[in-house]
């Protein structure tokens, strides 16, 4: 209540410009906070509270004013935030052959480090010594294991229960 008191007391001309100086406060902090340099993300919410508060207030006013015959009123709309002043760029200034040729070759040496893959990440040479020998041996066991695994299936003890199956099946075939 103490926050809408302030605003009853001001001016129209006082809420205008508050309503600029908030609106404008609103569009920097929605742009710090797409650039994640905003840390207190509460600000954005507590700054739109503030512009719907002073939004009230001249609307208040605006109705008072409609039902005294009056037709001074307030276009909240037309509230905007004042043009910023246009930075002057200065003229490029134009390159030597020099120049260019150093540029073009910078470029160059860009576009080839993008192009090319990141180095695997390696302790010295040892490591990667090791490591270069140490995945044809770790693929030559796993395909040992599963060639082993193979045998032993073919040559699982048969239970009575399977050579029952096999023996009925025989007779069925003579």
């Amino acid at each position: 209540m103490a926050k809408v008191q302030n605003y009853l007391e001001q001016t129209d001309a006082e809420l205008t410009a508050k309503l600029v100086e908030l609106k404008e406060s609103y569009f920097n902090l929605r742009f710090s906070h797409k650039a994640r340099q905003l840390t207190n993300t509460s600000e954005i919410k507590n700054t739109r509270r503030e512009i719907a508060r002073v939004n009230t207030e001249i609307s208040r006013r605006n109705i008072e004013r409609l039902d005294a015959g009056k037709t001074d009123l307030i276009d909240i709309n037309k509230i905007k935030m004042p043009a910023k002043a246009k930075v002057k760029v200065a003229p490029k200034t134009k390159l030597t052959k020099e120049e260019k040729k150093l540029a073009s070759k910078a470029t160059t040496q860009a576009k080839i480090a993008e192009s090319k893959p990141a180095p695997k990440k390696t302790v010295g040479a040892k490591a990667s010594a090791t490591a270069a020998k140490a995945a044809p041996k770790a693929k030559a066991t796993a395909e040992k294991k599963n060639i082993e695994k193979k045998k032993a299936a073919a040559t699982a003890v048969k239970t009575p229960a399977t050579s029952k199956k096999t023996a009925a099946a025989k007779k069925g075939a003579k």
